[in-house]
């Protein structure tokens, strides 16, 4: 991406790639230093134990601000999209998509302007060229008692500096009011927008209107979804597989006699309606997703009589539509009771991940929940993260699995003990065997934040776009990008009184370690056996040697190991 000025509300902690000069400049050590720097490689990057702010990049105007939606590249660029008041009495609220490099935070801006002075990003997704597409809701109207009238659905293409390659505009008319809900976005640029199709004035039937744009910004087909027995319709998610074959995930009710339904409804690219299943696994949906073989899972509640509530069930669905599986999870309000199914995700494998919450029995105090299924619909584990004060409530917001199988978890942390309730922003980290790996809270104003979206690419590090509290009447946005370190080491002390030492290299991950070698500088390496495979939780030793030093040692060494291709390193003591 081409450089440019980075914005000046960057709070930044900085990466471990600035580590090399920090440590060796003459503020970290006098002129008797002894350096042994050790380059632990790999084929493959280790994932580690331990998280720390890479960068707290805020956002925020005149007004307050707030993100909606957060997307990731391989590269670690982030692009957030949201709204902003761009003036104290948020006269003008304007639509905002920002994008943040890795050392450049605010990388750029877009901002998107309503007649009548209210837009706001809805989604946002990217291609394999880290072009950005986003879903826009702007106002056109006011009606005489100042009620905002005509949305239109806005889908805008931007290159990976932030030009504006185009935008369309989808309008409501006299009998019909657009609003966007969700995009998915092909590697190719394909765009996928689904959005609410209701009848105006009374909004007593609904229908989803799915648009696919090419990647130049042409309008190749729009399908409306075929009538339901409830009159209400309304797309919970929309997903691609490999095939760019397109699952809409609807969801139908009937306000008057609480009755409720899905279905998933398949597309062909060039628009042809391929499949609708599911209706009968699940009743009222929560969360969607579809594997790159076009495998779909859903998680909601069983179809139950209308204002009942049915028991949790998790689904799969093989490519042409048939259940590959199901599995009755149980009741919400049952004896005993399941977790309140909140999200899901898909590893690369397919196994299947559940963020859910379980209230306490005062009905205050939450917790979060982590269950994992093996692509068979075998259930593999649940994990409960546990507050060491029972009065916290933690709230789970969305998930994600990374390529290696580990699930991050973003949440909202309350305190119950008092009247206060001041949110924080929790995000936890589970192995593969549903062990907490790290967790990490951001709590920067008295008010509180509130966490709004999490995102992560192939093994990145997790995003996390956010609400924060600048002021009792004024909110900005923030995004945090966590940077996980590896420590691999066991290393603590070095002590040389007896002209050589011995340490270990510890893989701490949960991946066996390939083309394991070691690169001494300053010291005679005497012994080592780290080379070839390093299996999760082995380790291998070395000996380095001290004898021909022709100075006194003292202050630091430093321990240098390369991690997902970026140096990082610690600081020990010599005695």
């Amino acid at each position: 991406m081409r450089s440019k000025n980075a914005g000046a509300d960057a709070e930044e902690a900085g990466p471990a790639s600035t580590m090399v000069p920090t440590i060796f400049g003459s503020t970290c050590f006098g002129p008797a230093v002894v350096l042994l720097a050790i380059v632990l490689c790999c084929a493959a990057p280790t994932r580690a134990q331990v998280a720390s702010e890479q960068y707290v990049a805020n956002f925020g105007e005149a007004g307050s601000s707030q993100p909606t939606a957060i997307v990731v590249d391989s590269a670690g660029n982030a692009f957030v999209t949201g709204r902003a008041c761009v003036d104290a009495a948020c006269t003008d609220q304007e639509a905002v998509t920002i994008g943040y490099a890795p050392l450049e935070y605010p990388f750029w801006k877009a901002w998107l302007k309503s007649p009548v002075g209210v837009a706001q990003g809805v989604d946002i997704g990217i291609d394999a060229a880290s072009n950005s597409y986003v879903l826009y809701l702007l106002w056109q109207k006011r009606d005489s008692s100042n009620q905002l009238t005509d949305p239109d659905v806005v889908t805008a293409k931007y290159n990976a500096d932030g030009v504006r390659q185009w935008i369309n505009y989808l309008s409501s008319t006299s009998a019909v009011t657009r609003t966007p809900v969700k995009l998915s976005v092909s590697p190719s640029g394909d765009v996928y927008v689904s959005t609410i199709a209701a009848s105006v004035p009374a909004n007593t039937k609904s229908s989803v209107l799915t648009i696919k744009y090419s990647t130049t910004g042409q309008m190749q087909w729009a399908q409306v979804s075929p009538p339901e027995s409830n009159p209400l319709s309304v797309p919970i998610g929309i997903q691609q597989d490999s095939q760019e074959n397109v699952y809409v995930l609807v969801k139908s009710s009937c306000p008057s006699s609480g009755s409720v339904s899905s279905i998933i409804l398949k597309y062909a690219s060039n628009g042809t309606l391929l499949k609708s299943f599911g209706s009968e696994q699940i009743g009222d949906p929560v969360a969607f997703q579809v594997s790159p073989a076009g495998n779909s899972y859903a998680v909601g509640f069983t179809p139950a009589a209308p204002g009942a509530t049915g028991n949790v069930m998790l689904a799969k669905f093989n490519p042409d539509g048939t259940l590959a599986w199901s599995s009755d999870l149980g009741s919400t309000t049952g004896s005993p009771a399941v977790p309140q199914p909140v999200a899901l995700a898909l590893d690369p494998k397919e196994d299947v991940f559940l963020g859910s919450e379980m209230v306490g029995s005062d009905m205050a105090a939450a917790r979060m929940v982590a269950t994992k299924f093996d692509t068979g619909g075998s259930h593999l584990w649940t994990s409960t993260y546990d507050e060491t004060v029972v009065t916290d409530a933690d709230s789970v917001i969305t998930i994600v699995a990374n390529i290696f199988g580990d699930l991050f978890v973003l949440g909202k942390s309350e305190t119950t003990s008092d009247s206060t309730r001041v949110p924080q922003i929790l995000t936890v980290k589970f192995g593969l065997s549903g062990n907490v790996i790290w967790t990490e809270r951001y709590s920067a104003d008295p008010a509180g934040d509130s966490p709004v979206s999490l995102a992560t690419a192939g093994g990145q590090n997790p995003f996390i776009a956010a609400t924060r509290t600048a002021s009792p009447t004024h909110t900005d946005w923030v995004t945090i990008d966590y940077l996980e370190s590896g420590a691999t080491f066991n290393v603590s002390e070095i002590d040389v009184s007896g002209g050589q030492f011995t340490a270990s290299v510890i893989n701490a991950t949960e991946e066996e370690l390939t083309n394991v070698s070691l690169n001494i500088i300053n010291f005679d390496l005497v012994e080592s056996n780290c080379t070839g495979t390093l299996a999760p939780g082995a380790s291998c030793q070395f000996t380095v040697g001290f004898e021909d030093l022709d100075f006194e040692p003292d202050g630091f060494a430093a321990v240098f190991y390369n991690w997902a291709g970026l140096f990082q390193g610690q600081s020990i003591p010599i005695l």
